[in-house]
């Protein structure tokens, strides 16, 4: 049979044809161009590619079952182009020919061959979180949380802003804001109770912010389960074990965050992740406050450095 230009146009737009072509290219794109995208979006520099991206490999099977998803929803939007889609599909299966015994057969064989391949080739072992954490440069293993232990101006402005109603002491969700708000209302605030009514407030705020950048990944409890961990390379932290954060001082939980964990330096290894780096999205203020709200929403507290006290406990709130 002759094929021409028009034969094979007319097969395109055939709904099988176009389904098939869409399938096809995008399977191309998913394999070779993607990573080259990703490498240019990483490498944050309009006219360079970051090579050597690592991926676990989950995405390509994920974007494709969404690909087919897609065209399913495409093709039965119509009855007639549903319909157009199965007819060839049918009149294949009443070719009464050797053909089509051949075909049912090798298709099958082939999947299973490609898929078997594609399983019992991957000898990388799965990558397991270090537990050691390595020391962070010299200019953030001695930074200090300032809204750990706050200072008069902070208390200060603290008070103010209660008195003024800049912060709604009815809408927080901490007792202790809303108990020394009140009291400060009425003349008869503790001065001892407003450190630990500050410090409440501040991590109210950076549980917020938690939630909003945060828990994509590292989950609601800070566990790692967070919907956006499924399918990375290095799972996120659970930061409420005895092992990741409660290990740290806070100085180097904020360079872990405001660096994020792409193009890591040397002394960042092997702790390389897709952690972005939030120095270009956060203040320094907002970061340390999400620190605050990681370790009280995980129960931990963090480590303090050598001929400093233990910082207290989640809950026992002390001067």
């Amino acid at each position: 049979m002759k094929v021409t230009r028009r034969s094979v146009l007319d097969a395109l737009r055939h709904p099988l044809g176009a389904s098939t072509v869409f399938i096809v290219c995008f399977a191309l794109f998913l394999e070779f161009l993607l990573p080259y995208l990703g490498g240019w979006l990483a490498a944050q520099d309009w006219f360079s590619i970051r090579s050597g991206l690592r991926s676990s490999g989950k995405e390509v099977p994920l974007y494709m079952t969404l690909a087919v998803l897609a065209c399913f929803c495409f093709l039965t939007y119509s009855e007639e182009r549903w319909q157009r889609f199965q007819a060839p599909v049918w009149e294949f299966m009443r070719w009464k020919h050797p053909m089509r015994a051949a075909v049912l057969c090798v298709v099958p064989v082939f999947v299973a061959v490609v898929v078997f391949l594609g399983e019992a080739g991957g000898g990388a072992e799965p990558v397991a979180n270090p537990i050691r954490h390595p020391t962070p440069p010299d200019q953030f293993s001695k930074l200090k949380n300032p809204f750990r232990r706050p200072n008069a101006e902070m208390l200060s402005a603290f008070d103010e802003a209660l008195r003024s109603g800049q912060i709604d002491i009815e809408a927080s969700t901490e007792p202790q804001v809303v108990a020394y708000g009140r009291a400060l209302q009425s003349g008869k605030a503790s001065e001892e109770d407003r450190p630990a009514a500050f410090r409440r407030h501040v991590i109210e705020e950076g549980r917020t912010l938690f939630m909003i950048n945060c828990r994509p990944c590292h989950g609601t409890k800070a566990m790692g389960d967070g919907p956006m961990s499924v399918g990375q390379r290095r799972e996120p932290a659970d930061f409420t074990g005895v092992e990741t954060i409660a290990t740290l001082v806070e100085g180097a939980v904020f360079w872990r965050v405001n660096r994020g964990g792409i193009k890591l330096p040397h002394e960042g290894a092997p702790w390389e992740s897709a952690m972005p780096r939030w120095e270009t999205d956060l203040s320094q203020e907002e970061i340390w406050k999400i620190i605050m709200a990681e370790y009280d929403i995980a129960g931990n507290a963090p480590r303090e450095s050598e001929g400093h006290a233990q910082a207290t406990p989640t809950g026992q709130e002390s001067e």
